[in-house]
């Protein structure tokens, strides 16, 4: 830091300490008093050169008081000044880690506190933005000069049990960068467990936060049910970093405990523990750790719902496809039953009339569209440039590498596109009469996606999301996970998260992405009275790879997009200089309140014989 003065010419002020010393040096005059006598001086000894004017300067403590105290305000009047480089820049944007580990002994809190403290020291002409890195970052705001808008921003933040994508926080962030304001990037994170594809990061900063202690937490929680139709819990606990010891598991269902069970994991492992759940289907059960005094709370509890026995059989009618009875005959317990039973959960639809939609179905390439599709015409040589991120339906799945030789141009308001080649739609997520419908808009043996090795994993996963609906739409992913939505178009939406409070979506949402707090989800779909039509339930959990709070350094490397200009931060001390001076003005005035005091005069015809002082003068 480097001290300066705004104003160095108020030190010129300085110069008043010499007259204050001059008048310390100068003899004080003798009062002229008319006496009866001058008997009694006359044995006095003779007064020394008593006409000099000058003394020798005498240092006392009040003449050291006082002179500090003009030199406090002369220091204050000439406003000093430190200058060191300032943190913030011309735009400074604000990275928050609320991934499930920054809850690891209060880094988040930590984080806050940090970033408040980031916000205060904003003037005039910087730009900060703040983008939260959560499971699917955010920007919160952007571009603002209000030091109460950006305090409200990071204020708003809250802690999720999911992970961070960091990697797209940091495109978001970096997205927000001009040539006309140079932009710093600065992440606030305990850089989570694996190395990103992008670092060393570029024009960035890391503010890492690494606190740590012992974990206890529940890893999974689940429901199965026997072929005896016995319902049973299987709760796994993992220990990360504490000593071996008996922690306590309590499950309950409907507000009512019903098992309490100990685990001993080992440091750095996991016990499994099974009990007998009375419940049934659609009952969801929480399971939660006691007594464990651990580091990271938020991982202590875990739901699990039991779904309807699942679905059993598919019927394929349209077009024979080779392709799509081998893929029902690769899952395990599930059938392709005969289209004039009509007796199956699902239908698959190859090619040919949709007809009537009266189960969950694949359609692939109907003609004409199913309801809320219109096709404007067909397009060729056509190769997937985008599937839509965090969507479950395509987790682990990658579709880059597919080509359409042909397919139907279809425009919607109604329908989720969840996988497109440019503007155009190749996979639509949707529902007609109520009923999930998966629609694709090329016929499978236009294009190379049967010769991929994702087709049995995507068409497993599509089967799977169709069955939900006959399963009780019971949706487990981890937290943050967005909860699909996909509305008939008439009415509204309504969601309870685990806080009891609704939130109710228009009927074109496509999804609901507030899903960082673990617990139960309720979706509920509301017809125009808004009476309920259906209800379904989505569980999230929280991530297990949060649980051991890994922290490491990120690499970066220093620096702004666009330029390296620096700007500085001013902090001026004139105010505390001057709140010294008046200190030491009360402390001057209680020396001298304290000093020897004058003689008293004596009355009028009295005289006191007093030995002259040294030195020769006059009297």
């Amino acid at each position: 830091m480097v001290m300066s003065f705004l104003v160095p010419a108020a030190l010129g002020l300085s110069s008043l300490a010499l007259p204050l010393i001059a008048l310390y040096m100068l003899r004080s005059r003798r009062e002229r008093v008319e006496v009866s006598s001058l008997l009694l001086w006359e044995t006095a000894g003779d007064p020394l050169s008593s006409s000099r004017p000058w003394r020798r300067l005498k240092i006392t403590p009040l003449l050291l008081l006082q002179l500090a105290v003009l030199a406090a305000f002369v220091f204050s009047l000439a406003r000093p000044f430190g200058s060191e480089e300032a943190r913030l820049g011309a735009h400074t944007v604000l990275v928050v880690d609320v991934s499930g580990s920054m809850g690891m002994e209060g880094r988040f809190e930590r984080a806050r506190e940090e970033t408040l403290g980031w916000a205060g020291e904003m003037s005039g002409d910087q730009f900060v933005s703040v983008v939260e890195a959560g499971a699917l970052p955010r920007v919160v705001t952007a571009f603002s000069r209000q030091p109460e808008e950006v305090v409200d921003a990071l204020a708003g933040l809250e802690l999720t049990g999911g992970e961070a994508d960091l990697s797209e926080a940091i495109r978001l962030g970096r997205g927000l960068a001009t040539p006309e304001r140079p932009t710093d990037l600065v992440l606030f994170t305990d850089g989570g467990p694996a190395p990103l594809a992008a670092e060393p990061v570029a024009a960035a900063r890391h503010v890492r936060f690494d606190e740590t202690g012992p974990n206890w937490a529940i890893e999974s929680l689940s429901l199965e049910r026997d072929s005896a139709g016995l319902v049973r819990a299987l709760v796994s606990v993992a220990n990360h970093g504490g000593p071996a010891r008996a922690v306590g598991v309590e499950l309950e269902a409907e507000g009512k405990v019903f098992a309490r069970l100990e685990v001993s994991p080992d440091p750095g492992g996991t016990e499994q523990a099974l009990v007998p759940a009375p419940v049934g289907s659609g009952s969801v059960v929480a399971a939660r750790l006691i007594h464990t005094g651990d580091s990271l709370r938020l991982d202590d509890r875990a739901w699990a719902a039991l779904a309807v026995p699942s679905v059993a059989s598919v019927q394929v009618v349209g077009t024979e496809s080779p392709f799509v009875s081998a893929l029902v005959r690769s899952i395990p317990d599930l059938t392709e039953s005969d289209p004039s039973v009509g007796s199956a959960e699902l239908s698959v639809v190859n090619r040919g009339e949709p007809g009537d939609v009266d189960r969950p179905s694949w359609l692939i390439r109907t003609d004409p569209p199913p309801p809320g599709l219109a096709m404007l015409g067909t397009a060729a040589n056509l190769g997937v440039t985008w599937q839509r991120p965090g969507e479950p339906v395509l987790d682990d799945v990658s579709l880059a590498g597919v080509a359409v030789a042909e397919t139907q141009v279809i425009q919607t308001d109604e329908w989720l596109p969840v996988v497109k080649s440019g503007e155009v739609p190749l996979v639509l997520l949707g529902r007609v009469n109520g009923h999930r419908v998966v629609y694709f808009t090329f016929d499978l043996t236009h294009s190379n996606l049967v010769v991929q090795m994702t087709f049995p994993l995507l068409g497993v996963k599509l089967l799977e999301w169709l069955g939900g609906e006959a399963a009780g739409g019971i949706d487990p992913y981890p937290a943050g996970a967005p909860i699909p939505l996909l509305s008939s178009g008439r009415g509204t939406v309504r969601v309870t998260g685990p806080d009891g409070q609704p939130v109710t979506l228009g009927n074109k949402a496509a999804s609901f992405t507030r899903t960082g707090g673990p617990g139960v989800y309720r979706v509920e779909y509301l017809d125009v009275d808004q009476q309920v039509e259906r209800s379904e339930l989505a569980v999230r959990n929280f991530s297990p790879d949060e649980s051991a709070g890994h922290s490491r350094q990120l690499a970066v490397e220093t620096g702004t997009f666009f330029t390296d200009e620096r700007t500085s931060t001013i902090r001026e001390w004139g105010l505390w200089v001057a709140a010294l001076a008046a200190s030491l003005m009360v402390l001057e005035w209680w020396v001298a309140l304290r000093g020897p005091r004058p003689a008293r005069r004596p009355a009028r015809g009295l005289v006191t014989p007093l030995a002259a002082p040294p030195g020769r003068g006059r009297l």
